[in-house]
Formats: C-alpha cells, structure tokens, sequence
C-alpha cells in the first residue's frame, strides 16, 4: 500500500518515542513496490527522500514491467484515474 500524497502534514512524529504515525489514507492504493521506489526516487522533495533513504531501497529499474502495468491501470481506470471519487 502507498499513499499518494507523501507530505510531511501527513506523517505525525512523537518527539519523545520517535514513533511515526502516517494519516489521511484519502489517496492510498496498492501498487509493486518497483513503482514505489521508482516513484520516491524520481522526486525533488527533500521530505521523501528523506523517507527514501530512512527506507534503504534501491531505485527500481524494472521500467519494462511499470510502462505495461501503467498501461494496463490507464485501461481500467477510465477517467477516474488521479482523481478523488469525491470530485
């Protein structure tokens, strides 16, 4: 499961246990975790490399598999895909 809004506001951290509490589940989805990592790495934010690093997972390279199963979730998702079922 990864969020799809990784921001710092979303991540509450007890300053006395250290212990990280993740919110706002709004834009989860299940995804390889080659997409996860690929995703993390491919941004300039310095909260989620820092998340990145915390982590210790190499950058996905696998980009032939992610290219057919980004295909394959476009197919499926009609118009939704992105987008809150709120809207």
């Amino acid at each position: 499961m990864a969020p799809g809004d990784i921001k710092l506001p979303n991540f509450l951290i007890d300053p006395w246990t250290l212990q990280v509490t993740i919110i706002d589940f709004g834009g989860i989805s299940a995804l390889p975790r080659s997409f996860v990592s690929f995703t993390l790495y491919s941004t300039q934010d310095a909260f989620i490399a820092r998340i990145t690093e915390f982590l210790g997972w190499r950058r996905s390279d696998n980009l032939s598999a992610m290219g057919a199963a980004a295909g394959l979730y476009l197919q499926i998702s009609g118009t939704h895909l992105g987008k809150s079922h709120l809207c």
